[in-house]
């Protein structure tokens, strides 16, 4: 098998236990906490910084603002999400985590460490060590400041977390 196999095929393989992983996590997140990963996503970014607008919470996210919007409206119903008027500008909206909110992204966190778990629980420490260690190598070619389509971050997934470690996380 040449280079470009094996490259291909692990990428695939990526890709789809990414896509599985996902899966397993939005349904126990719709249904033990009654939100999807998407909003999942906007909770942490809100975590990670607070008093945020919309425009650039879409643009952080990568979706659209109408996107935003319309999972913003979802969150404010559910109470998890504050939003209000801009303390330095009357024409534009923050918006922040509720206390609510705080208790059930702390909630989802300790259910998709159980949820990957369950996929990674069968792999030894030494392993999960080892594939953690070569993904992190991977990440850090990947987000290469500077490089076109990089995600252009800083992230210590063996330990000390940047500041912007959570919405990195919620982006990733």
């Amino acid at each position: 098998m040449d280079i470009s196999e094996t490259a291909g095929s692990t990428m695939y393989l990526l890709q789809h236990i990414g896509t599985i992983l996902e899966r397993q996590f939005d349904q126990a997140l719709l249904e033990q906490l009654g939100i999807g990963t998407s909003q999942y996503r906007i909770l942490l970014a809100l975590e990670a910084h607070s008093d945020i607008s919309q425009k650039r919470l879409a643009a952080n996210l990568g979706q659209t603002e109408a996107s935003i919007s319309r999972q913003v409206k979802l969150l404010q119903a559910k109470q998890l999400i504050l939003t209000q008027v801009h303390p330095h500008s009357r024409r534009e909206r923050v918006t922040s985590l509720s206390p609510k909110g705080t208790t059930v992204i702390l909630a989802a966190k300790d259910l998709y460490a159980q949820v990957a778990s369950g996929l990674l629980g069968v792999l030894a420490d030494k392993q999960q060590k080892a594939f953690r260690d070569i993904l992190g190598v991977l990440h850090n070619r990947g987000c290469t400041r500077g490089v076109p389509r990089s995600c252009d971050h800083e992230l210590d997934l063996l330990g000390q977390q940047s500041e912007n470690s959570s919405y990195v996380l919620a982006i990733s």
